[in-house]
């Protein structure tokens, strides 16, 4: 057996879709990045998006659990799943799961205070057949009443198996031994078939890539720490990968003899983020191990989607494989929050459409320490789960802005356009109708949503061929109201 090891962070490109730009889509595998004016781009959009959605779901084709998933009561816990194709008859499991120390309970002893779990894990077959059952216990010891609360420490485990191509359910239980409280998940999963041809296995996302300390965790020679949430932190991230390669050409001893690798990172919007450039690798055979690790500081909050591309070109053969990651926002803090003129003007710029116009007056009437108190307490108020840390409104939300900002042109900047207001109040629009400029009329873009109350629809005009759409009519009862727009702004 033959590994390769790459642990640097690759060079990448990095680029953004616009709305009053030619954009830029990452087509052809073979690396050809093709730039299409506006009439072709939602063509272009939507045969992507279809193509990353195929990539995400062609491991668990037929799986209706989306991973990685979080049971919801106490201790509550995060698992994921991985598959490696051993051959045509067997594939290896990988169930990786993790709770923090928060969510265990510690009972004092004479130096330290102790928390213990029992975790099981038990798959059964289309035939309800137990193939795979196991069980294991685990204990943490905190030096403090801070270390017992600290969300970010974690106990991390996983379980390893193999089975035959197939259709499975699982059912996995973790129980606090201190509390008695039992938290459970189920779900199910597909073990895939090794394909003749050149095929990737899903990436392993993971914690941290390091020499190997031991037998745990341990991947051609490495230690490969998991990351069962799939949550990296906010302005620090790397973004840590491991997966295999199968049925490369076999070596023929000649120069040049390589495969490519390259890497793509989209939003949940399917905006291209981060691309690689493809990267030559020396086969080591018919078999091959790759890590990585890409430097994904300064990704926006929220959901997004990697995806893994190799090449051959000694068969032309290319397999791509997708797996979704966040990146988890740091929630404001009196610590956290500058309070130069600039930033109180942002801050009231961000809660602009969501505070009322008492919200807004009193904001304006504060000091900057009572302007600071009082962001800081508006978005814990918008927290629907209080009791995680996420605040998954406010991290949804603040990806709309930092969408509106880079992709809608205003005098004053994205998020006070009207197409930012908009897509920040409403979100991404179902369909859009591009109408270009012509002799006879100023270009126009029409918004719908699709809602339980019927297609909404929002009008914008560019009066002045500057790249500025003005909202000019829509039909949501709230908004501006111009019956007669055609004839008076086109």
């Amino acid at each position: 057996m033959y590994h390769i090891l790459f642990l640097f962070p690759v060079n990448i490109i990095v680029f953004r879709r616009s709305v009053d730009k030619p954009s830029v889509f990452m087509l052809s595998w073979s690396q050809q990045i093709i730039m299409e004016p506006q009439s072709e781009r939602k063509k272009l959009c939507v045969l992507y998006l279809l193509l990353v959605h195929c990539c995400l779901l062609s491991t668990f084709a037929f799986s209706s659990t989306s991973y990685p998933i979080q049971s919801n009561s106490a201790p509550a816990f995060w698992l994921d799943l991985n598959t490696f194709p051993i051959d045509a008859q067997n594939t290896r499991i990988e169930a990786y799961y993790s709770v923090a120390f928060n969510e265990l309970t510690f009972a004092d002893t004479l130096q330290n205070s102790m928390a213990s779990f029992a975790f099981s894990f038990k798959v059964v077959n289309e035939n309800d057949v137990v193939v795979f059952q196991n069980a294991c216990r685990k204990g943490a010891r905190a030096a403090s009443f801070e270390e017992q609360r600290d969300g970010d420490k974690k106990i991390i485990d996983q379980m390893s198996f193999a089975l035959p191509p197939g259709q499975y359910r699982f059912t996995c239980e973790m129980v606090d031994e201190n509390s008695q409280r039992t938290s459970r998940l189920e779900g199910d999963f597909t073990a895939v078939q090794r394909s003749d041809s050149l095929s990737l296995s899903e990436p392993q996302l993971a914690t941290f890539i390091a020499a190997s300390a031991g037998e745990q965790f341990v991947k051609a020679g490495r230690t490969v720490y998991p990351n069962p949430s799939r949550q990296y932190n906010y302005r620090n991230a790397i973004l840590y990968i491991y997966f295999e390669v199968y049925n490369l050409h076999p070596f023929q001893q000649q120069e040049n003899d390589n495969f490519y690798i390259d890497y793509l990172i989209t939003d949940k919007f399917g905006d291209s983020l981060i691309v690689t450039a493809p990267t030559p690798v020396a086969k080591p055979g018919a078999f091959a191990t790759k890590m990585e690790a890409l430097d994904i500081r300064g990704l926006e909050r929220g959901a997004h989607v990697l995806t893994v591309h190799v090449h051959d070109p000694a068969t032309g053969q290319s397999d791509s494989k997708s797996k979704m990651f966040f990146v988890r926002g740091v929630p404001p803090d009196s610590n956290s929050l500058p309070m130069s003129k600039a930033d109180i003007k942002k801050y009231r710029d961000q809660i602009q459409y969501l505070a009322t116009a008492e919200e807004l007056r009193i904001y304006d009437s504060l000091p900057p320490e009572g302007k600071r108190n009082f962001i800081i307490n508006f978005w814990k108020e918008k927290d629907r789960t209080p009791d995680t840390p996420e605040n998954e409104f406010m991290n949804d939300y603040f990806s709309r802005l930092a969408y509106a900002e880079k992709n809608f042109k205003g005098k004053n900047g994205g998020i006070n356009s009207d197409m930012g207001r908009v897509f920040i109040i409403y979100g991404q629009p179902d369909d859009i109708q591009r109408h270009e400029v012509s002799m006879q009329s100023r270009p126009y873009i029409i918004w719908d949503y699709y809602t339980g109350k019927g297609k909404q629809s929002f009008y914008f005009v560019d009066r002045n061929r500057d790249g500025i759409y003005r909202l000019v009519h829509s039909t949501v009862l709230e908004e501006v109201k111009n019956y007669n727009w055609m004839n008076d702004e086109l």
